[in-house]
Protein backbone atom coordinates (compact mmCIF):
# COMPACT_ATOMS: atom_id res chain seq x y z
CA UNK A 1 0.00 0.00 0.00
CA UNK A 2 2.81 2.44 0.84
CA UNK A 3 4.47 1.52 -2.45
CA UNK A 4 1.25 2.35 -4.36
CA UNK A 5 0.92 5.62 -2.48
CA UNK A 6 4.53 6.56 -3.33
CA UNK A 7 3.96 5.61 -6.97
CA UNK A 8 0.79 7.70 -7.11
CA UNK A 9 2.54 10.67 -5.45
CA UNK A 10 5.45 10.41 -7.88
CA UNK A 11 3.17 10.42 -10.94
CA UNK A 12 0.97 13.16 -9.53
CA UNK A 13 3.94 15.45 -8.81
CA UNK A 14 5.44 14.65 -12.23
CA UNK A 15 2.22 15.45 -14.12
CA UNK A 16 1.58 18.65 -12.13
CA UNK A 17 5.21 19.65 -12.71
CA UNK A 18 4.88 19.06 -16.46
CA UNK A 19 1.64 21.08 -16.62
CA UNK A 20 3.27 23.98 -14.76
CA UNK A 21 6.39 23.77 -16.96
CA UNK A 22 4.23 23.76 -20.10
CA UNK A 23 2.32 26.80 -18.87
CA UNK A 24 5.50 28.76 -18.21
CA UNK A 25 6.96 27.62 -21.52
CA UNK A 26 3.93 29.02 -23.35
CA UNK A 27 4.06 32.42 -21.63
CA UNK A 28 7.84 32.62 -21.38
CA UNK A 29 8.50 33.91 -24.88
CA UNK A 30 6.42 37.05 -24.28
CA UNK A 31 7.72 37.54 -20.75
CA UNK A 32 11.31 36.99 -21.84
CA UNK A 33 10.86 39.35 -24.80
CA UNK A 34 9.52 42.05 -22.48
CA UNK A 35 12.50 41.52 -20.19
CA UNK A 36 14.93 41.78 -23.12
CA UNK A 37 13.31 44.97 -24.42
CA UNK A 38 13.30 46.60 -20.99
CA UNK A 39 16.98 45.74 -20.45
CA UNK A 40 18.14 47.35 -23.71
CA UNK A 41 19.91 50.72 -23.55
CA UNK A 42 17.72 53.70 -24.44
CA UNK A 43 20.48 56.22 -25.17
CA UNK A 44 22.81 54.26 -27.48
CA UNK A 45 21.94 52.65 -30.81
CA UNK A 46 23.86 49.45 -31.47
CA UNK A 47 25.25 48.61 -34.90
CA UNK A 48 24.25 45.32 -36.46
CA UNK A 49 27.21 43.01 -36.01
CA UNK A 50 27.16 41.78 -39.61
CA UNK A 51 26.60 45.30 -41.02
CA UNK A 52 23.65 44.00 -43.06
CA UNK A 53 19.95 44.85 -42.61
CA UNK A 54 17.85 42.48 -40.54
CA UNK A 55 16.73 39.41 -42.49
CA UNK A 56 13.17 38.19 -43.03
CA UNK A 57 13.81 35.23 -40.72
CA UNK A 58 15.29 37.35 -37.93
CA UNK A 59 12.51 39.92 -38.07
CA UNK A 60 9.73 37.33 -38.21
CA UNK A 61 11.25 35.61 -35.17
CA UNK A 62 11.18 38.90 -33.22
CA UNK A 63 7.62 39.71 -34.40
CA UNK A 64 6.10 36.30 -33.61
CA UNK A 65 4.31 37.53 -30.48
CA UNK A 66 3.83 41.15 -31.51
CA UNK A 67 0.10 41.24 -32.32
CA UNK A 68 -0.80 41.97 -35.94
CA UNK A 69 2.89 42.10 -36.91
CA UNK A 70 3.27 38.32 -36.67
CA UNK A 71 4.72 37.06 -39.99
CA UNK A 72 4.83 40.62 -41.42
CA UNK A 73 8.61 40.87 -41.90
CA UNK A 74 8.16 40.84 -45.68
CA UNK A 75 5.99 43.97 -45.57
CA UNK A 76 8.49 45.87 -43.40
CA UNK A 77 11.51 44.80 -45.44
CA UNK A 78 9.83 45.38 -48.82
CA UNK A 79 8.79 48.93 -47.85
CA UNK A 80 12.20 49.65 -46.31
CA UNK A 81 14.03 48.53 -49.45
CA UNK A 82 11.68 50.54 -51.68
CA UNK A 83 12.36 53.76 -49.75
CA UNK A 84 15.97 53.05 -48.69
CA UNK A 85 15.20 53.08 -44.96
CA UNK A 86 16.63 50.63 -42.43
CA UNK A 87 13.84 48.07 -41.78
CA UNK A 88 14.83 47.91 -38.12
CA UNK A 89 14.01 51.60 -37.74
CA UNK A 90 10.62 51.18 -39.42
CA UNK A 91 9.69 48.12 -37.34
CA UNK A 92 10.89 49.76 -34.11
CA UNK A 93 8.75 52.84 -34.66
CA UNK A 94 5.76 50.62 -35.49
CA UNK A 95 6.30 48.56 -32.33
CA UNK A 96 6.24 51.71 -30.20
CA UNK A 97 3.35 53.39 -32.00
CA UNK A 98 1.11 50.32 -31.73
CA UNK A 99 1.98 48.91 -28.32
CA UNK A 100 3.77 45.99 -29.99
CA UNK A 101 1.13 45.45 -32.67
CA UNK A 102 -1.93 45.62 -30.41
CA UNK A 103 -3.34 49.16 -30.65
CA UNK A 104 -6.78 50.00 -32.03
CA UNK A 105 -5.17 52.17 -34.72
CA UNK A 106 -3.25 49.24 -36.18
CA UNK A 107 -5.96 46.62 -35.64
CA UNK A 108 -8.88 48.72 -36.91
CA UNK A 109 -7.25 51.18 -39.34
CA UNK A 110 -4.08 49.32 -40.45
CA UNK A 111 -2.08 52.32 -39.23
CA UNK A 112 1.22 51.08 -37.75
CA UNK A 113 2.98 54.45 -37.72
CA UNK A 114 0.57 56.58 -35.73
CA UNK A 115 0.03 58.71 -38.84
CA UNK A 116 -2.57 61.40 -38.27
CA UNK A 117 -5.07 62.75 -40.80
CA UNK A 118 -3.73 66.14 -42.02
CA UNK A 119 -7.31 67.43 -42.26
CA UNK A 120 -8.06 66.37 -38.68
CA UNK A 121 -4.90 65.97 -36.55
CA UNK A 122 -6.88 64.26 -33.80
CA UNK A 123 -7.84 61.35 -36.12
CA UNK A 124 -5.70 58.49 -37.42
CA UNK A 125 -5.32 57.88 -41.13
CA UNK A 126 -7.04 54.69 -42.32
CA UNK A 127 -5.42 52.20 -44.71
CA UNK A 128 -7.02 49.33 -46.58
CA UNK A 129 -4.36 46.81 -45.52
CA UNK A 130 -1.53 46.54 -43.03
CA UNK A 131 0.94 46.33 -45.91
CA UNK A 132 -0.39 49.65 -47.26
CA UNK A 133 -0.06 51.19 -43.80
CA UNK A 134 3.53 49.96 -43.44
CA UNK A 135 4.40 51.37 -46.86
CA UNK A 136 2.77 54.73 -46.03
CA UNK A 137 4.67 55.08 -42.75
CA UNK A 138 7.94 54.12 -44.46
CA UNK A 139 7.38 56.62 -47.29
CA UNK A 140 6.60 59.30 -44.68
CA UNK A 141 9.73 58.38 -42.73
CA UNK A 142 11.89 58.66 -45.85
CA UNK A 143 10.34 61.85 -47.22
CA UNK A 144 10.10 63.85 -44.00
CA UNK A 145 13.05 62.56 -41.99
CA UNK A 146 15.68 60.36 -43.67
CA UNK A 147 15.87 62.54 -46.79
CA UNK A 148 16.46 65.54 -44.51
CA UNK A 149 19.32 63.88 -42.64
CA UNK A 150 17.31 62.74 -39.60
CA UNK A 151 18.24 59.10 -38.99
CA UNK A 152 17.99 58.32 -35.28
CA UNK A 153 15.04 58.36 -32.87
CA UNK A 154 16.54 61.35 -31.03
CA UNK A 155 16.70 63.30 -34.30
CA UNK A 156 13.27 62.19 -35.53
CA UNK A 157 11.28 62.54 -32.29
CA UNK A 158 10.97 66.35 -32.08
CA UNK A 159 9.00 66.35 -35.35
CA UNK A 160 7.45 62.86 -35.43
CA UNK A 161 6.40 62.82 -31.78
CA UNK A 162 6.83 66.29 -30.27
CA UNK A 163 6.48 66.50 -26.51
CA UNK A 164 3.37 68.46 -25.58
CA UNK A 165 1.54 67.85 -28.87
CA UNK A 166 -2.23 68.35 -28.60
CA UNK A 167 -2.93 64.82 -29.84
CA UNK A 168 -0.58 63.27 -27.25
CA UNK A 169 -3.15 63.08 -24.49
CA UNK A 170 -1.25 60.38 -22.54
CA UNK A 171 2.18 62.08 -22.80
CA UNK A 172 3.67 59.06 -24.60
CA UNK A 173 5.79 61.30 -26.83
CA UNK A 174 8.18 61.92 -23.94
CA UNK A 175 9.04 58.20 -24.11
CA UNK A 176 9.19 57.98 -27.91
CA UNK A 177 12.93 58.33 -28.61
CA UNK A 178 14.22 56.19 -25.72
CA UNK A 179 11.68 53.42 -26.29
CA UNK A 180 12.18 53.32 -30.07
CA UNK A 181 15.91 53.09 -29.33
CA UNK A 182 15.26 50.10 -27.04
CA UNK A 183 13.27 48.40 -29.83
CA UNK A 184 16.08 49.06 -32.32
CA UNK A 185 18.58 47.38 -30.01
CA UNK A 186 16.17 44.52 -29.31
CA UNK A 187 15.94 43.92 -33.07
CA UNK A 188 19.74 43.85 -33.37
CA UNK A 189 20.63 47.46 -34.14
CA UNK A 190 20.98 49.60 -37.26
CA UNK A 191 23.39 49.31 -40.17
CA UNK A 192 24.38 53.01 -39.98
CA UNK A 193 24.08 55.88 -37.49
CA UNK A 194 24.96 53.57 -34.62
CA UNK A 195 27.74 52.58 -32.23
CA UNK A 196 29.65 49.31 -32.35
CA UNK A 197 28.97 47.19 -29.27
CA UNK A 198 31.96 46.61 -27.02
CA UNK A 199 32.58 43.06 -25.84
Amino acid sequence: MIRNLLKFTFWFVLIVGLVIAAYYWVISSTAYDNYLISSMPDDTIYCRQDKRPITHEELNKKLKNKGVFKEKADAFIHAAEKYNVDPTLVASIALFETGKGTSNAVKNYNNPGGLMDPKNPMEFLHFSSLEQGIEAMTANLYRNYIQKGLHTPAQIAPIYAPIGAKNDIHNTNSHWAPTVTKFINYLGGLVEHCQVQKD
